[in-house]
């Protein structure tokens, strides 16, 4: 019998979803090799050790030696290799959680790590997800989550998603409050004149920073002037601007101003 000949055998005698029992003959911090009755050997990575502690290595559960159930994954029979699982044995608690956590419903964790990306937030002393840098506020985006939370913080966030199967969930920080931009949408309509701050200066316009935060963008092709962008090249960073709101979609998080006349009036 051809290799491939072989491996076809094998995954029909173990097809994914069977239980079957092994013997661990090698230990590495990425997983463990399980000697199957019939000689076959499979992996077991480290990952499908346990299904709310990530950190654990196979060191940690297991020894040489060892009889362990585990379940058949998958069989690769181009590879081939056999994918086994530990903890996909027993019951996974993070179908539990999707019942009891809904999307949109809020939860109260403790901040474990921080990292350049977001943070994570463990809940009920199991069960970690992570607030995406994007979901900690709704108007600095740029912002490092060392300035929003530190670790060991308590703090209450919104379920956005939870994935059973991969057992991992996403929350967010910044949809436990409300919204400035649909605040601004709602106080707010097209011709308002509207007064702010120069933020910054671009090659198409200028952001201003209006109340609540957010950001609204003129063009210089809006100015009322001849050459929009020579008329206010005089313009810094923190100048009182004062425009009029042209669109406002909150959705997309979008704000259109037309320029009015530079604002020099320090007395607001």
């Amino acid at each position: 019998m051809n290799n491939e000949n072989q491996w076809e055998a094998i995954s029909l005698r173990y097809p994914e979803g069977q239980k079957v029992r092994g013997r661990v003959t090698q230990l590495q911090p990425y997983g463990c090799l399980v000697e199957l009755e019939d000689g076959v050997k499979g992996l077991l990575h480290a990952t499908d050790l346990h299904w709310t502690d990530k950190t654990l290595r196979p060191a940690d559960m297991l020894s040489q030696g060892d009889l362990v159930d585990v379940m058949v994954l998958r069989v690769n029979t181009e590879s081939g290799a056999i994918a086994l699982g530990l903890k996909q044995c027993g019951e996974n608690p993070w179908e539990d959680l999707a019942a009891r956590c809904p999307e949109g419903s809020r939860v109260r964790g403790r901040v474990t790590r921080i990292v350049d990306y977001g943070c994570f937030v463990e809940i009920e002393d199991r069960f970690e997800g992570i607030v995406y840098v994007s979901e900690m506020d709704w108007t600095n985006t740029n912002i490092h989550p060392s300035n929003v939370v530190q670790v060991g913080d308590t703090i209450e966030v919104m379920v956005l998603d939870v994935n059973a199967h991969k057992g991992s969930f996403s929350l967010s920080l910044k949809q436990c409050h409300p919204n400035p931009w649909e605040q601004f949408a709602e106080t707010h309509k097209k011709g308002d004149r509207v007064r702010g701050t120069l933020s910054s200066v671009s090659n198409i316009g200028l952001f201003v920073t209006l109340e609540g935060g957010v950001t609204g963008l003129t063009f210089y092709s809006d100015s009322p002037y001849e050459n929009g962008e020579e008329a206010i090249s005089h313009l810094t960073e923190g100048d009182d601007i004062d425009a009029v709101v042209l669109s406002i979609d909150a959705e997309r998080e979008r704000i259109c101003l037309g320029i009015s006349l530079p604002c020099k009036d320090d007395n607001r």
